[in-house]
C-alpha cells in the first residue's frame, strides 16, 4: 500500500489572502489542526496550523519578553515574530516550510518522515498542488485493518534459520554472545546481553517469526569491562 491509498483525499485549503479570523473559524468548523495555504492557481505555498494562531493580541495570549531574551534575539527574528503574531492573512501567519510527500511513496517512507520532522500530518502533493493529507491516524487505520496472522506449523530448523538471520541483520543484537535453540516451536535464547532492552528486542524478534509458540531465555547481564578487556 502506498500513500495515495491510505491518505485522506478531501483536502481543506486556505487561500493566501484569507483573514486570520476566518482561518480560525474554518479549522474549528472542520475539526482539523491545519491546512495548506494555496495561491489562486492551487499551488501550495505554505501551511497554517493552530500553533500559528495561538499567540495573538486579540485573545490576549501574547507574553512579554524578558530583557535578556531581547538581548540575544536579532531584529530580523523579532520582526518575523511580530508578523506571525500580528499578521492579518494566511500569507502573514503561515509556516513556509512544507512537509510533503508524493502519492506514490511508501507508508514506511511516510512514517519515517513524520518521525524525522516530528509532525502529525504530511501534505500529499502532485505537481505542487495538494491532492490529499496523510495523518498518523491514517497510518493507524491501516494497521487496524491488517488481519491477525494465522497460527502456522513450521519445522524447528526453518524457524531457527529465520531467527538467526534476523539476529544477524539486527544492529542492536549482541552478536555471538547470544545463541538460539528451537524445540517444538519454542525459541530458547542462551548467552549474555548488555541490557534489558536487548532482551525485550530478542523476544519481540522471535515472536514475529511464523511458527514460534513461545520464547524462553536464560540470558545474563554481560560485564562489558571484562568482555572488552578494559581495566
Amino acid at each position: 500500500m502506498n500513500v495515495a491509498e491510505a491518505m485522506t483525499k478531501d483536502v481543506v485549503t486556505v487561500p493566501i489572502d484569507m483573514p486570520v479570523k476566518e482561518i480560525a473559524a474554518l479549522l474549528t468548523e472542520k475539526g482539523i489542526g491545519g491546512a495548506p495555504v494555496v495561491f489562486p492557481d492551487g499551488r501550495t505555498i505554505g501551511v497554517v496550523s493552530e500553533s500559528d494562531l495561538i499567540a495573538r493580541p486579540e485573545t490576549h495570549t501574547l507574553t512579554a519578553k524578558n530583557w535578556w531574551q531581547s538581548v540575544f534575539t536579532s531584529r530580523q527574528v523579532e520582526a518575523k515574530a511580530f508578523v506571525k503574531s500580528h499578521g492579518q492573512t494566511a500569507g502573514d501567519v503561515m509556516t513556509g516550510e512544507i512537509v510533503a510527500i508524493a502519492p506514490g511513496a511508501t507508508l514506511a517512507g511516510a512514517a519515517a518522515l513524520m518521525l524525522k520532522k516530528n509532525v502529525h500530518r504530511l501534505l500529499v502533493l502532485e505537481a505542487g498542488r495538494p491532492i490529499g493529507v496523510l495523518t498518523r491516524s491514517d497510518l493507524l487505520r491501516v494497521l487496524a485493518r491488517e488481519p491477525v496472522p494465522a497460527r502456522v506449523e513450521r519445522a524447528d530448523g526453518a524457524i531457527l534459520d529465520e531467527v538467526e538471520a534476523l539476529m544477524r541483520d539486527a544492529s542492536w543484537a549482541p552478536g555471538r554472545m547470544v545463541t538460539a535453540v528451537v524445540d517444538g516451536g519454542v525459541v530458547y535464547f542462551h548467552g549474555f546481553i548488555e541490557n534489558s532492552d536487548q532482551r525485550n528486542a530478542l523476544h519481540v524478534l522471535a515472536k514475529g517469526v511464523p511458527g514460534v509458540k513461545r520464547v524462553v531465555d536464560d540470558l545474563a547481564p554481560m560485564n562489558l569491562a571484562y568482555a572488552y578487556g578494559a581495566i
